[in-house]
């Protein structure tokens, strides 16, 4: 039920202009000066390299919050009306805190 929530969030961030995904596309946000990038990185679950480590260690160090989403990057494309991808950035503070407090949820309700 919650990943069906964070799906939702995630295309409505994605037609709210608020969804950078990619990578490349992540870091070159990020590298922006004068303000803040995001406020949510999000990782599919079976997407973690080399690169996503320097990625999200980028990200941290920036201040965004930085999560592993229960979705594969089959889904997570989807949820944003993409192909697969691996790494998703949410620019909007409400949507992120909304998916931040879901993903919490969901790992207390783990057994």
């Amino acid at each position: 039920m919650a990943t069906a929530r964070i799906k939702n969030l995630l295309g409505i961030a994605q037609k709210g202009g608020f969804v950078v995904s990619g990578s490349n596309l992540i870091l070159m946000e990020t590298a922006k000066k004068g303000k803040k990038a995001g406020e949510l990185v999000l990782i599919a679950a079976d997407a973690l390299t080399p690169t996503g480590e320097d990625l999200a260690a980028a990200c941290r160090g920036k201040g965004l919050a930085v999560r592993r989403a229960p979705l594969d990057k089959n889904e997570l494309g989807l949820a944003i009306g993409k192909s697969q991808r691996g790494y998703v950035m949410i620019k909007d503070k409400g949507i992120a805190g909304r998916i931040i407090a879901l993903l919490e949820e969901m790992e207390e309700s783990r057994p």
